[in-house]
Order: structure tokens, then sequence, then C-alpha cells
């Protein structure tokens, strides 16, 4: 977590007031998917363009380490 508003490129000089690493296991991000809710015209394309954009990101992230630690065929 850094300290105060952080421009986009301001990462490298805002003071750090904390740090960690979170653990989700499959089961319970499942869970918590379930909790989404939308309201609206369309509901489900809500939801659909939520989850492309939520799953790109995690993708964009943890995809390439995904990549690395495949085992060679």
């Amino acid at each position: 977590m850094l300290a105060g508003h952080v421009p986009p490129d301001g990462d490298a000089a805002a003071p750090v007031l904390g740090a960690g690493v979170i653990t989700i296991l499959v089961r319970d991000f499942v869970h918590q998917m379930t909790t989404f809710r939308a309201v609206g015209p369309h509901p489900a394309r809500a939801l659909e363009r939520f989850g492309r954009l939520f799953l790109g990101e995690l993708w964009a992230v943890y995809g390439p380490r995904l990549a690395l630690t495949k085992e060679p065929s």
C-alpha cells in the first residue's frame, strides 16, 4: 500500500505504508465469484464485462509466470 494519492507514474517515488502476500484458495475464489450481483437493463452483460476485465488483469499479471513454471513435455 502506498501513501496518499499516487499518480499513475509515481509508484517508484511514493512512500510504502505496507506490503504483503494474499493467498486465495481456488475454492474460496470460486465462492466469491458467486456473490457478485449486477442490476440494470443488462445485468448478465455487465457481469460478463467485469469478468473479462478482472480475469484479463489476472492473466496479464500471473499468466506469464504460469507459462514459466510449466514442465517441458
